[in-house]
């Protein structure tokens, strides 16, 4: 009897994980690259805000319904000499992480709107950070099912936060036109 209820509840846990249904929806992965950043960071003045900072490389997580889990990285180092006797460098690294949700246009547009959260890390003696919120904007042009071309907006609000007692805190509200392209690739 007693191996009859073994074999009973192997048998059962067998078919349970057998019919378990092992088709949950699995996100399509884009990684994109930012080629105006390569080119030379097209179209770049002298003073951008960290949030006009165009992403280097960014991640999404995109499922059926159109939601989409975003991440960017990026960064610039600038590097002042005067008659080589004073050498000044800046440091900016920013990370961007937020939400969007996309609308297919037609067979080859995709339109997305959106939110995200910047996080800066400014260096030049001293450490100062910002961190803010904003909403985004884009169009996608897909040139094969897998590969497409992008570039987006935003509107944000940020915070800057300085540690010396010399530099106060600033917030700030800035409208960002749309100055990187991104070439993603989708797996």
């Amino acid at each position: 009897m007693k191996k009859l209820i073994i074999l009973f509840i192997l048998c059962s846990i067998t078919l349970i994980a057998m019919a378990q249904d092992d088709t949950a929806e699995q996100p399509t992965k884009e990684w994109a690259l930012n080629v105006a950043f390569l080119s030379g960071n097209l179209l770049r003045s002298g003073n951008i805000s960290p949030n006009a900072t165009p992403n280097v490389i960014a991640y999404k997580a995109i499922w059926e319904n159109g939601n989409a889990f975003r991440l960017g990285f990026g960064g610039a180092v600038n590097s002042d000499s005067e008659q080589g006797l004073f050498h000044e460098s800046t440091m900016n690294i920013h990370f961007h992480m937020g939400y969007e949700k996309q609308k297919q246009l037609s067979r080859r547009w995709i339109t997305f709107m959106g939110f995200e959260v910047p996080f800066n890390l400014n260096k030049e003696n001293r450490a100062a950070w910002d961190v803010g919120a904003g909403a985004l904007w884009g169009i996608q042009w897909m040139i094969h099912p897998n590969v497409g071309i992008y570039t987006e907006g935003g509107f944000y609000y940020s915070r800057s936060v300085d540690p010396s007692d010399f530099v106060p805190i600033v917030n700030k509200v800035e409208f960002i036109i749309p100055r990187a392209l991104y070439l993603g690739v989708r797996f």
